[in-house]
C-alpha cells in the first residue's frame, strides 16, 4: 500500500530518480483518506483511483505533465467499484495501468478474473485505434511456465491455461511485453531516456 512505501523511502527514491510519470498498483487507500495520510508529491500531479471497500486494491498515476483526459475504471461498474483502472490521455498516446483482480487459491474467484479481462481488452480496443497505448501494472498472471520458478505451477493463482490464455489474447492485440527490469526509464515523450 500507500502508506506502507511512504515509510519505507519512496519520496526520497522520487526525489533522487525524477521519472516522469510513476504507476502504482495495490495503494490500498479510500479517496477520503488521501489528504490525510498521502503528502502532496512535489513536482508531480496525482491521480487515485481507490477502490469502494477501504483497505483493498487500487491505482494511482504521479506524473510531471497534466493529462489531457482521465478516466476512472474501464466501464464496467461491477470492476470499478474495485479501483482496477486509470487511463491518462497525453498527447501521443495513452497510459492505462491496471492492477488485475487475483484468481485466488482454488481459482474461487476465476470466473470474476475472466470478465475483467474481457472488460479490459474492451476498454483498450476503444483506445488502440486513436493513438498508442502503454498499459502497464500487476497483471497477476504468469504467461508461460518460464514465468515461474516452480515446475508444475498450474494450481497457483495467475498461472491457470485460461489466464494464460486471457493474456495472450490481449497480447494480440498488439501489445509487446517489456519486463520491468528492462526498463530503464521512458520519458513522457515517448524516447527512451
Amino acid at each position: 500500500g500507500i502508506r506502507s512505501i511512504l515509510n519505507k523511502g519512496f519520496l526520497d527514491w522520487l526525489s533522487e530518480t525524477g521519472p516522469d510519470v510513476i504507476c502504482l498498483q495495490e495503494t490500498k487507500i479510500s479517496e477520503h483518506d488521501l489528504e490525510q495520510h498521502v503528502p502532496c508529491f512535489s513536482g508531480y500531479s496525482s491521480y487515485w483511483h481507490s477502490a469502494e471497500r477501504s483497505g483493498y486494491s487500487g491505482v494511482a498515476i504521479l506524473t510531471k505533465q497534466e493529462p489531457h483526459n482521465l478516466t476512472h475504471g474501464i466501464g464496467s461498474p461491477e470492476f470499478d467499484c474495485e479501483g482496477r483502472a486509470l487511463t491518462a490521455e497525453f498527447d501521443r498516446f495513452f497510459l492505462v495501468n491496471v492492477y488485475a483482480p487475483n484468481s485466488q487459491i482454488g481459482y474461487t474467484r476465476l470466473p470474476f478474473r475472466l470478465a475483467w479481462e474481457e472488460a479490459l481488452r474492451t476498454h483498450l480496443a476503444t483506445l488502440l485505434p486513436q493513438k498508442p497505448v502503454i498499459l502497464c501494472g500487476d497483471l497477476n498472471v504468469a504467461h508461460t511456465s518460464l514465468d515461474v520458478g516452480i515446475t508444475d505451477a498450474a494450481e497457483f493463482p495467475g498461472c491457470s491455461s485460461e489466464e494464460r490464455a486471457a493474456f495472450q489474447t490481449l497480447l494480440d492485440l498488439g501489445f509487446i511485453v517489456i519486463e520491468s527490469h528492462m526498463l530503464t526509464a521512458l520519458r513522457i515523450d515517448g524516447h527512451a531516456g
